[in-house]
């Protein structure tokens, strides 16, 4: 049997092991990649497989830059 080309939200809420809630509200803030049909709301397979591959090569980075760290109102060593 083939892999489908898309996933339910719960299905891909499955395969990265969160719950379906979780899943649907990182749909909405674009963390999980999602393409709406209609009024169904699906996860491309290619787009899960490389969120889940992680960031590659000069894509990688810091979850938040040192520049916004230094840049804080109140910070000594800004």
């Amino acid at each position: 049997m083939t892999e489908p080309l898309v996933y339910t939200v719960e299905q891909a809420a499955e395969l990265l092991a969160i719950g379906r809630t979780a899943a649907y509200e990182a749909a909405r803030r674009g963390e999980i990649p999602s393409v709406r049909i209609g009024r169904s709301l699906r996860v491309p397979r290619h787009a899960l497989e490389q969120l889940l591959a992680g960031p590659q090569n000069d894509e990688r980075r810091a979850p938040y830059s040192r520049r916004c760290v230094q840049d804080r109102p109140g910070r000594a060593d800004a």
